[in-house]
């Protein structure tokens, strides 16, 4: 049998527990159980240095607050690419570019998109200069972290998806 999966997201995030009633709810189960769509978490802290599973630290520099550090993304991400290569790695980001349906139609012609979450102040500006091809933001607000970013992206692309709702519509325009 063909495989018809015609997108694989993988979403990376310190925060994996949010993201099980979103899979089993509406268009993202419907998108998976029909096999078109893949959505695939992992959570960062599997990827820690240490036995407690800290993924964070505080800014080079000594400002305030915490971020993701570099070593559990790059660890994540490298596993990745090794067995996919990925169109567009996306990060979001309060100061990225709008979410539009414009851009939820370009992405939804995509094949495989990981999305990065950041969380606390954000990720390592490393991780951002070595890996990332695209910065998204919701709107000109912050939020506490990119799980509701990656879900609304998510649920946005893949209910264009032909065969996820009847009305699905797959086109860049």
């Amino acid at each position: 049998m063909q495989n018809k999966t015609l997108i694989n997201i993988d979403i990376l995030t310190a925060v994996p527990e949010i993201f099980p009633s979103f899979l089993i709810s509406s268009i993202p189960r419907i998108a998976s159980e029909k096999s078109i769509a893949k959505i695939n978490i992992h959570n960062l802290h599997e990827y820690a240095d240490n036995t407690f599973g800290h993924i964070d630290d505080a800014p080079f520099g000594g400002a305030a607050g915490m971020l993701i550090k570099c070593q559990p993304f790059f660890d994540c991400i490298e596993k990745l690419l090794k067995d996919t290569q990925y169109d567009e790695i996306i990060y979001f980001s309060a100061d990225g570019e709008k979410i539009t349906q414009s851009l939820v139609n370009e992405l939804s012609l995509k094949k495989n998109l990981m999305l990065l979450c950041g969380h606390y102040k954000g990720i390592d500006q490393r991780i951002r200069d070595t890996f990332v091809t695209r910065e998204i933001s919701m709107g000109d607000f912050i939020l506490s972290g990119g799980e509701l970013p990656a879900m609304v992206l998510t649920d946005s692309i893949v209910r264009l998806l032909p065969g996820v709702i009847s009305t699905a519509i797959h086109s860049p325009s």
